[in-house]
């Protein structure tokens, strides 16, 4: 068992740390500089991307099925029409929320779609939304 005295300064450490990096990515251009608090929350936006990546995908995989089926795509305008396509002959179940909790959305004309994430910031048309299109993860406008 951690004694009383250990436990103190394993916290006292850690918040040197943390007002370390804080100041760290305080100083200097703060433009050009990613801060602290960036660089901490990276790897869980960048896991939360990944896995929205991973749902789009796996829409886009059942997508390109039933396009090899019915040579159209479902000409729906939400991902809760679109599942009642695609469930349960293409997938189990179609994943109706981002990583952030944010509705993904679905655009189609019958000859091609478009799945979007908002990402973060739940803004369309902003640097950190995903954008599939017909099977493509491209940039968003």
């Amino acid at each position: 068992m951690i004694s009383k005295r250990v436990y103190f300064m394993v916290k006292k450490i850690s918040l040197v740390l943390l007002i370390s990096l804080l100041l760290v990515g305080c100083r200097g251009d703060e433009q050009a500089e990613e801060s602290a608090a960036e660089r901490l929350t990276r790897p869980l936006t960048e896991g939360k991307r990944g896995r929205t990546q991973q749902d789009m995908r796996a829409i886009a995989t059942a997508l390109q099925s039933y396009m090899v089926d019915h040579n159209i795509y479902p000409g729906c305008s939400s991902i809760e029409e679109l599942s009642k396509f695609l469930t349960p002959h293409y997938l189990t179940r179609v994943p109706r929320l981002d990583a952030w909790g944010g509705e993904l959305i679905y655009r189609s004309d019958g000859r091609s779609y478009q799945l979007l994430s908002l990402g973060p910031d739940r803004k369309e048309g902003t640097p950190d939304d995903l954008l599939l299109r017909d099977n493509h993860l491209k940039p968003s406008p």
